[in-house]
């Protein structure tokens, strides 16, 4: 008789084995009140930084989870923004593109991407019941000045049309910026 208890699954495949597993810090909770307070308020964005490796991208993954639960209207995205040598619009749009699950990101001009972007972006918010639109915008410190422009571009662009459209409840871009400290020096340095 074997004492043995079988196993729903193997352990090999347990999340703590894995490392696939959130929880919550006070960091993190602090994180998504401070997101909540921006949507409550509908303030357009907000900046969060700190050191590098301390965990502000899978917080970023934790508190997305937590806001569908909680706003299950609100569509949320994730870019990843990369570092460039030369910033352009068109990498730029093809980044955000790929962040909203644009099937083709990398097709098309600046211009046609950019209007994709907003195209997309809206009918994700009609899908969702016209809720808020977040999107977080990982390692901004990347984006120069002019990707910035282009980022309030595409708010305005947003803005405009579901007011034209005469939405009742018309959802925002709120972009969440996650920088780093660093960055932050960099620029009080000069």
């Amino acid at each position: 008789m074997s004492l043995e208890v079988p196993r729903p699954i193997d352990p090999s495949l347990h999340p703590l084995v894995t490392g696939n597993y959130r929880l919550a810090t006070p960091a993190i909770e602090a994180f998504y009140e401070l997101v909540s307070r921006c949507l409550r308020y509908r303030i357009p964005g907000a900046l969060i930084y700190g050191p590098p490796r301390i965990g502000k991208t899978r917080a970023i993954e934790y508190v997305r989870l937590l806001l569908a639960r909680q706003y299950p209207k609100m569509s949320s995205y994730h870019a990843q923004c990369e570092h460039k040598p030369r910033h352009a619009e068109g990498p730029f749009f093809a980044n955000l593109l790929e962040a909203v699950g644009d099937h083709a990101p990398h097709a098309d001009t600046s211009a046609a991407k950019r209007s994709r972007l907003s195209l997309g972006i809206r009918e994700a918010a009609a899908r969702a019941g016209s809720g808020p639109v977040l999107l977080f915008c990982d390692e901004s410190q990347r984006y120069n000045e002019n990707e910035y422009e282009w980022l309030r571009d595409v708010h305005d662009a947003l803005d405009r049309q579901l007011l034209r459209e005469a939405v009742k409840k018309p959802g925002t871009l709120l972009a969440m910026a996650m920088r780093r400290v660093a960055a932050q020096s960099k620029e009080t340095d000069a």
